[in-house]
C-alpha cells in the first residue's frame, strides 16, 4: 500500500511565503524579510529533497467474531514499513455507538525499516447487530512537517454483537409440556423432586418411594408422591412491524431465548413483518448459537401487505408449544395473528414491548398521541379479558420483574381454566 500526499495546500502555502518573504525583502531592502523567506525556503527545499513516503502494509484482526452487548472486543493493527519512517500515526475509526474502553483509538511511534507495530484498541458497544470494524487510516509525518501522507485501509472485519444473554431467575410456565425431563414442574404426578403428597403403599408402588418416617409413626407401609420436571416447546413470536419497538423486542427475545434453553427446553422463532424469518424448536449449545444469529439478524421492513396465520410455516408453531409473543401491541396485523392463535386455543402469553416515542410538540401531535395510548390500553385490556397473561416492558425496567409478573398472571389464568 502506498500512501498518498494530502497535504498539497500546505506545500503551496509553504512556497508561497517563502517566495513572498524572497521577492518583499528585495524590494524593500529588508533584511529581515529575506531571512524568513530563505527559511520557508529552506523547508520547501527540504520537503522536496526528502524521499517519497514508505509503502505501508497493515493489516487487521479481532479476537471474537461473535459477543454479546457491553463484552469487549479487542482490535489488533499490525504495521510495517518497507524502509525506517520516522513518525507513523494509527487512528482507529470505529463504528457509531461503540466506545474505546482500552487503549488509545490515536496512536503514534517512529518504525524502523522491517519492524512490525502492533497497536491494540478495545472496543464495547451496547446495541446489537452486524458491524464492520474493519477500517483504520494510517500517516506519515516526515520531520519537517510538510509532505504528510496517509491512507485508509479497509478490511472486512464482521463482528455480530447479540443481545443480553442475562439469566432470568422466573420463566412463564407452559400448560402443557412433552414427556421428556426438563425444569418445568407439572401438575400431573410421578418420578420427580417436589413433593405433591402422600399415600398409602400399593403393590407395584417403588420401594424407594416409601416415607420411611411417616410408615414409622403409622404403622403400615406410605409413600411419596411427586411432580415431575418437564420440558416443552417455546416459540417466541417477535413482532417487527413497528422499528421504535424492535430494539427492545430483540433484547427480550435474546434473553428469553437463552433462558429458556438452559431451563432444556426446545425454542424456535417466528420475526413476524415485513419480512419473515423463522426457526424450526430445538435445544442445544448449537441452537443456541443459530438462534442469536437469527435474532440479531432480525430487520425492520416496512410494508402493507396483508399477513395472517397461514403466512408462518407449520413448522414454525408445532403442537402444544408456549408461544411468547413480544410485540408493542399496535399493528393491526400482529393483533389478529394473536387473535386468530387465541381462538384455535393456543398456549399464548404476550410481552408487550412500549416504543420509544420522541416528545412531540403542538395540539395536534399530542392529541394524536393520546388517542395511541388510549387504543393501545384497550387492546391491553380486550386481551387480558379475554384470559390472557399480558404483562408490560417499557426497556428501561428489569425484564426479570416484568416476566415475574407475566409468570403470575399465567398462574392466576391457568387456575381459573383448571389446567
Amino acid at each position: 500500500m502506498r500512501l498518498v500526499r494530502t497535504d498539497l495546500l500546505r506545500s503551496v502555502a509553504v512556497l508561497v511565503l517563502a517566495l513572498g518573504g524572497l521577492v518583499v525583502g528585495l524590494v524593500l531592502a529588508r533584511a529581515d524579510l529575506v531571512t524568513i523567506g530563505a527559511g520557508f525556503g529552506l523547508v520547501a527545499a527540504a520537503s522536496l529533497a526528502w524521499p517519497p513516503p514508505p509503502g505501508v502494509r497493515a493489516s487487521m484482526a479481532v479476537d471474537v467474531q461473535r459477543t454479546f452487548e457491553g463484552d469487549p472486543v479487542t482490535l489488533t493493527v499490525t504495521v510495517e514499513a518497507d524502509r525506517a519512517a520516522s513518525r507513523l500515526d494509527v487512528a482507529v475509526a470505529h463504528p457509531a455507538h461503540w466506545r474505546v474502553t482500552g487503549g488509545d483509538r490515536l496512536a503514534a511511534a517512529p518504525l524502523p525499516r522491517g519492524r512490525r507495530w502492533l497497536h491494540r484498541v478495545t472496543l464495547a458497544t451496547d446495541r446489537w447487530g452486524e458491524y464492520d470494524l474493519g477500517a483504520v487510516a494510517v500517516r506519515w509525518t516526515p520531520p519537517t512537517g510538510v509532505g504528510i501522507a496517509e491512507a485508509i485501509v479497509r478490511t472486512p472485519l464482521l463482528v455480530r454483537v447479540l443481545p443480553d444473554p442475562s439469566r432470568l431467575p422466573v420463566l412463564v410456565r407452559p400448560a402443557r409440556t412433552r414427556v421428556h425431563a426438563g425444569d418445568h414442574r407439572t401438575r400431573q404426578r410421578g418420578a420427580g423432586t417436589e413433593h405433591a403428597d402422600s399415600r398409602r403403599f400399593l403393590p407395584g408402588d417403588d420401594r424407594r418411594a416409601v416415607n420411611w418416617r411417616l410408615t414409622a409413626r403409622l404403622g403400615e407401609p406410605w409413600v411419596d408422591e411427586r411432580h415431575p420436571e418437564r420440558s416443552t416447546d417455546v416459540v417466541l413470536l417477535v413482532d417487527t412491524f413497528d422499528a421504535a419497538a424492535l430494539g427492545d423486542a430483540v433484547r427480550a427475545a435474546g434473553a428469553l431465548g437463552v433462558a429458556y434453553l438452559a431451563a432444556h427446553d426446545r425454542v424456535g422463532l417466528v420475526a413476524f413483518g415485513g419480512s419473515m424469518r423463522w426457526l424450526r424448536p430445538d435445544g442445544g449449545r448449537y441452537h443456541e448459537q443459530l438462534l442469536l444469529d437469527a435474532v440479531t439478524g432480525i430487520r425492520h421492513f416496512d410494508t402493507d401487505a396483508e399477513r395472517d396465520l397461514s403466512s408462518i410455516p407449520t413448522a414454525a408453531l408445532p403442537p402444544n408449544a408456549l408461544i411468547v409473543a413480544i410485540t408493542p401491541l399496535a399493528d393491526r396485523r400482529t393483533i389478529a395473528i394473536l387473535d386468530d392463535l387465541h381462538a384455535r386455543g393456543t398456549d399464548l402469553a404476550i410481552v408487550e414491548v412500549l416504543p420509544a416515542v420522541a416528545p412531540l410538540r403542538g395540539d395536534a401531535a399530542l392529541a394524536a398521541t393520546r388517542l395511541w395510548e388510549l387504543e393501545r390500553r384497550a387492546t391491553h385490556q380486550r386481551f387480558v379479558r379475554q384470559g390472557l397473561a399480558v404483562a408490560t416492558w417499557d426497556g428501561d425496567g428489569s425484564l426479570a420483574s416484568t416476566l415475574g409478573e407475566l409468570a403470575t398472571l399465567r398462574r392466576h389464568t391457568m387456575k381459573q381454566v383448571g389446567r
